[in-house]
C-alpha cells in the first residue's frame, strides 16, 4: 500500500520554538530568514524504505504520526546562518569580512561616481559529501514488525540532522576568544546574566556599526545555549522591559532577543550572542538522495542516503561568547 506525497508531507514540520515575550521576536526573525527544503527532503516515511508493498494497511496515518512526533533533532542553528543558494559545480564559495563598501555620494553634471568592490579578508567555506545507509530487514515485514521499521527510519533522519547541527554548532564553538564577554558586575547572579546580556548585543552593535552593517536596536539577535544554563538565560531574558522593584533588583534586558537550546555546544559554562545572517552563511547544496536495493545474501531492502552542505563564519565579530562566572 502506497501513500500520497500530500499524506507524507505532514511529517515534514519542524519549526522553531521560542518562549514567552520572544515568541512574536522569533517568529520575525524565522519568516526573515530563507527557509529550506532539506527538512521535507531528509524526512523520509516509512513506506519509502521498503522496496514494495507491504506497508501496515490496518491503520497507516497512525503509523505515520508516530514516526512524525518522533522527529526531535535540533535545526536552531538556521536562525543563525544566513542560506546561500549553491548549484553544481560550485564546491565553495567565498564570504569577505569588509563587504562592498558601498557609498552613496552627491553627483554633480559631470561628475564620477565612486565605485566599489568586495573589501576585507576572505573566508572560503567548503561544501562537504555526507552519506549513510540503512536495512530493513525481510523478517520485519513478513513478521509485520513494523516498530522496528519505524525506530529505524526515525533513527535515519534524525542521525542526519544530528549531524548537521553538530557541525554547525561547532563552527560557532570555534569563534575565537577576542570574541569574549566578560561576566558584567552586579548584585546578584540574574543582575549580572541580564547585565552580560546587554553588553554583549551593546558591543555587537558597535562592531557593526563600525563596519557599516545594518543593525538596529529593535532587531531580534540570536543567543544560543547549553541546556544547562537555559534556567539562567530564561530568567535573565524575563527581564525584558523590567520595571519597578524587579528592575531596581535584577536590572532590565535592553534588547529583543531569540534563544536557542542546545546540545550541542561544547561548554556547559558560556553561551553566545550574535547577530543573525549576514556573514554567517550555510548552503545546502544537495538535498538527501535515496539510492535503493536489495541486498539477496540476508534478505534485506537497503537504502544509501546522501547530501552536500557546508558552512562559515565570514565575520566572527558578529558572535559574542558570554560567561557566566
Amino acid at each position: 500500500m502506497m501513500f500520497t506525497k500530500d499524506a507524507i508531507a505532514k511529517i515534514a514540520n519542524t519549526p522553531l520554538t521560542s518562549a514567552g515575550d520572544h515568541q512574536s521576536a522569533g517568529n520575525v526573525l524565522r519568516a526573515a530568514m530563507t527557509m529550506d527544503m532539506e527538512n521535507k527532503a531528509g524526512t523520509m516515511a516509512v513506506s519509502e524504505l521498503m522496496s514494495g508493498a507491504g506497508f501496515p494497511a490496518a491503520d497507516p496515518l497512525a503509523t505515520i504520526e508516530r514516526f512524525q512526533s518522533a522527529q526531535l533533532y535540533d535545526n536552531g542553528y538556521e536562525a543563525i546562518f544566513k542560506n546561500i543558494n549553491i548549484n553544481a559545480p560550485h564546491l565553495n564559495w567565498d564570504i569577505y569580512t569588509g563587504g562592498t563598501g558601498i557609498v552613496f555620494e552627491g553627483l554633480e553634471a559631470g561628475g564620477k561616481i565612486r565605485m566599489s568592490t568586495m573589501t576585507g579578508a576572505k573566508v572560503t567555506a567548503y561544501i562537504e559529501y555526507y552519506a549513510a545507509g540503512l536495512e530493513i530487514l525481510q523478517q520485519w515485514v513478513d513478521n509485520q514488525q513494523w516498530w522496528k521499521v519505524e525506530e529505524a527510519s526515525v533513527d535515519f533522519v534524525n542521525a542526519y540532522q544530528k549531524k548537521k547541527a553538530q557541525i554547525y554548532y561547532a563552527i560557532i564553538d570555534a569563534v575565537s576568544s577576542a570574541q569574549n564577554t566578560t561576566w558584567v558586575a552586579g548584585a546578584n547572579t540574574l543582575a549580572r546574566d541580564v547585565a552580560t546580556i546587554n553588553s554583549a548585543v551593546t558591543s555587537l552593535i558597535s562592531a557593526m556599526e563600525a563596519k557599516g552593517e545594518p543593525v538596529t536596536m529593535a532587531q531580534p539577535y540570536v543567543l544560543a545555549t547549553p541546556f544547562a544554563l537555559w534556567p539562567r538565560v530564561k530568567a535573565a531574558l524575563g527581564q525584558l522591559g523590567a520595571t519597578g522593584d524587579g528592575r531596581a533588583t535584577y536590572g532590565e534586558l535592553l534588547y529583543n532577543i531569540v534563544p536557542i537550546v542546545t546540545s550541542h555546544l561544547s561548554a556547559a559554562d558560556v553561551y553566545y550572542v550574535c547577530v543573525p545572517g549576514g556573514k554567517s552563511q550555510r548552503a545546502d547544496r544537495q538535498a538527501l538522495v535515496s539510492e535503493k536495493g536489495r541486498n539477496i545474501v540476508n534478505l534485506s531492502d537497503v537504502e544509501v542516503r546522501y547530501a552536500a552542505w557546508g558552512g562559515a563564519i565570514g565575520d566572527e565579530t558578529a558572535f559574542r561568547r558570554c560567561a557566566t562566572a
